[in-house]
């Protein structure tokens, strides 16, 4: 069987496609242990800083903007499709030669795909065509072990507090800085300050001496959540990090790059798992440096958001997708 998985990636939508789809590879090849995989991208080398050591995952490049083409040549008998603007037409034309699974489509009402994912937020229509569709929370697409275990510390002070920095694979907004800043501005609340610069980041890596001894930078490291071991917060993007970050008991504020992370955002603070600013580059230094000084002196509050993400997030998303997936196979 040939599975074909098609995303993109760039500085304006982020890295979460390709890396969701590279991890959902990995989770077909346990229940399709034969399958051939391959993963068609406009940016192979972000797929193959995720894929890292799972060389049974193929890569494929194809040019921007060239849609599900490439898909269509490569003959699959599995089509995935983690793609933003997809025409009906398209997809019901590769539905007739394949099996195909849409994720997180926008625009769900253009989908006529055998499985559906929506979006966060989005009701799902009903199932035509023998559509199967999901939707919902449990499918969050994040990497599993960031679930196995709390990586909070669990005495919550209120002194010599870790705080914990990534602002998305590419930082489009350039909300890195914004949030270093505010972490300058409230030094004495910090006995370390992580700092993570993903592979799509542009600048160089920030200095900042307000927090000279503090101040830790990790561009592209290989285990991310080793690096948020042991923090006590988390400023970050709503993206899948987001996500990642609660299910790790990481107490979170949220900057959004886009409008498409709205729906994110909106579900953490639901769950009372993570206070959103809303759009990073409309928020001024002074209201983050206001907020953290309050999580800091409430440990009470950044326990209870502790709890509340764990609860909501099991990190079992990318397996039950993957099972969906299976069963619709003929």
């Amino acid at each position: 069987m040939r599975i074909v998985l098609r995303a993109d990636s760039s500085h304006r939508i982020g890295l979460g496609h390709v890396a969701r789809c590279t991890r959902l590879a990995v989770e077909l090849s346990r229940l399709l242990p034969d399958a051939e995989l391959i993963l068609v991208t406009n940016q192979p080398e972000t797929a193959r800083f995720f894929r890292r050591k799972q060389d049974f995952i193929r890569i494929h490049p194809c040019g921007d903007g060239s849609g599900i083409e490439p898909v269509k040549e490569l003959q699959p008998d599995l089509a995935v499709l983690d793609l933003l603007d997809l025409e009906a037409d398209d997809v019901q034309s590769l539905r007739g030669t394949c099996v195909v699974a849409d994720i997180e489509n926008v625009a769900p009402e253009t989908s006529c795909a055998h499985l559906l994912l929506l979006r966060i937020g989005t009701l799902p229509p009903p199932g035509t065509n023998g559509q199967v569709v999901l939707a919902g929370p449990q499918y969050l697409l994040i990497d599993p072990a960031w679930a196995l275990e709390p990586l909070v510390r669990s005495d919550f002070p209120t002194t010599g507090l870790r705080v914990f920095l990534a602002l998305g694979g590419s930082d489009p907004s350039g909300l890195t800085s914004l949030a270093l800043e505010a972490c300058a501005e409230t030094a004495d609340l910090w006995e370390e300050v992580r700092v993570i610069l993903g592979p799509g980041y542009e600048g160089g890596s920030p200095v900042e001496p307000r927090l000279a001894g503090k101040l830790q930078v990790f561009r592209l490291p290989p285990d991310v959540r080793g690096v948020a071991r042991g923090m006590d917060m988390a400023v970050v993007a709503a993206g899948l990090q987001l996500f990642e970050c609660l299910a790790a008991g990481l107490p979170c504020v949220t900057l959004r790059h886009n409008e498409t992370q709205r729906g994110n955002a909106a579900l953490a603070v639901e769950w009372n798992a993570a206070v959103d600013l809303g759009p990073g580059d409309s928020v001024a230094p002074e209201i983050l440096v206001g907020l953290l000084r309050r999580l800091a002196a409430d440990p009470d509050r950044r326990r209870s958001m502790s709890q509340a993400g764990r609860r909501n997030v099991d990190g079992l998303g990318l397996r039950r997708l993957a099972r969906a997936i299976v069963e619709v196979l003929p």
